[in-house]
This record gives structure tokens, C-alpha cells and sequence, in this order.
């Protein structure tokens, strides 16, 4: 399966990237040089084409979990006419494009700013030391370092 999804990506100009069950198509373009049309084109053609294969050997793509991230510079030049908001897959498919997804356990937001990622951390980083403090009576010193060892600096 996934050296099919490859070759069918490649094709159409695309990388991809397999983590266990998970993959990603992604590209790469320059939005001074290419035009937005031609790479939704490009999208839409690579999905079908993958989607059609799916379909013959009996798979399904699960369109809810699929997910469009268009990372860019800060300092955009390209209008807001030219931003891609959305992908239309098929006539009943279209992916709306976020600011913010999850890879891997991090966030990615549009800008490649981590502060999303930063954001989620610090939480659950609170989370876990307000929860530590209420037992924190009942703990020696050293089973409070070593909490705060296994449960805080692994989240970093």
C-alpha cells in the first residue's frame, strides 16, 4: 500500500511521509512562481487518483480525518484571493484548510510558529502540577523530584 500511495504521489510531484498508520502528502511550491488553481489541480488529481486505487482493492480513505495545512511565510505576499481556503477532493468532498493540525503528537500551526505546541504544553504542564500539589503533603522529597522528573520534563 504505501509504495503504491508513493508512486501515485510522486507523480503528481508530491512527498510523502508514513508514520505507523498515518500519512502524509505534502508539497512544496513557491506562490510567486506557481499559481494556487494549478496546485488545488494537482490535489485534487493525486487524491482521486489514490482514492480510485483505494477503492478497486477494497480501501476507504476516511475524509473526516483528513486534514489541509498551508504553511506560509509571516510576511505572505500573495493576496487574500490567492490563499488556498479549502480543497475540493470530489463533488461531495472538499477539505477546508486550518491553521492549526496535529503530527505526531505536535502542533503545526500555519506560520510554523509553535505556539500552539507551546500553548498545549504549558497546560497540561499546569494541569499536572495543580494535581501534584494537592498530594504533594502526602510525598517525600525525593518521590516529589521524581514525579515532577517523569510526569513534567518529559512533556518538553
Amino acid at each position: 500500500l504505501s509504495s503504491i500511495i508513493t508512486v501515485v504521489a510522486k507523480q503528481h510531484g508530491f512527498n510523502v511521509h508514513f508514520y505507523a498508520d498515518d500519512t502524509q502528502i505534502y508539497i512544496e511550491f513557491s506562490p510567486i512562481s506557481e499559481n494556487f488553481c494549478d496546485i488545488e489541480t494537482r490535489i485534487t488529481n493525486c487524491f482521486n487518483d489514490i482514492q480510485n486505487w483505494m477503492y478497486n482493492n477494497k480501501l476507504k480513505i476516511n475524509p473526516s480525518k483528513t486534514e489541509c495545512l498551508v504553511v506560509s511565510s509571516r510576511n505572505n505576499f500573495a493576496s487574500e484571493s490567492d490563499v488556498i481556503t479549502e480543497v475540493r477532493l470530489s463533488q461531495s468532498q472538499t477539505i477546508t484548510c486550518t491553521d492549526v493540525v496535529k503530527s505526531l503528537g505536535v502542533y503545526l500551526d500555519e506560520h510554523l510558529t509553535l505556539s500552539h505546541q507551546i500553548d498545549k504544553v504549558v497546560q497540561s504542564c499546569y494541569i499536572t502540577l495543580r494535581n501534584l500539589w494537592v498530594i504533594a503533603s502526602k510525598l517525600s522529597f525525593d518521590l516529589k523530584k521524581q514525579l515532577i522528573h517523569c510526569l513534567l520534563l518529559s512533556k518538553l
